[in-house]
């Protein structure tokens, strides 16, 4: 059985999981240059206004995902109750 420890951030699934979105993103422009017809203008990316609200909500949804992920973390780690049947290293996952 594979264990969760067993996949660190230098494993091969993990390091996949992190290239491939960053490969797609970066061939995106290519392939919609492209692509006949396009299915978007890559002329609107020249709009000042319209570039910055992309990144203004690409920055925004990446600092959402990264908080509900510390949250979620932070509860995690914390023991469920406080009981003298519970050892003091025990984690949500052990008490179940």
């Amino acid at each position: 059985m594979v264990e969760v420890a067993d996949y660190g951030w230098t494993a091969g699934h993990t390091l996949g999981l992190g290239v491939v979105p960053i490969l797609l993103i970066a061939l995106f422009p290519v392939r919609r240059a492209t692509a006949r017809p396009p299915l978007t203008a890559l002329r609107i990316l020249r709009s000042r206004g319209v570039a910055g609200g992309y990144h203004l909500a690409f920055a925004v949804g990446t600092g959402l995902i990264v908080a509900a992920f510390a949250m979620a973390f932070t509860v995690l780690r914390r023991p469920v109750r406080k009981s003298p049947a519970v050892p003091r290293n025990a984690t949500p996952h052990v008490c179940l």
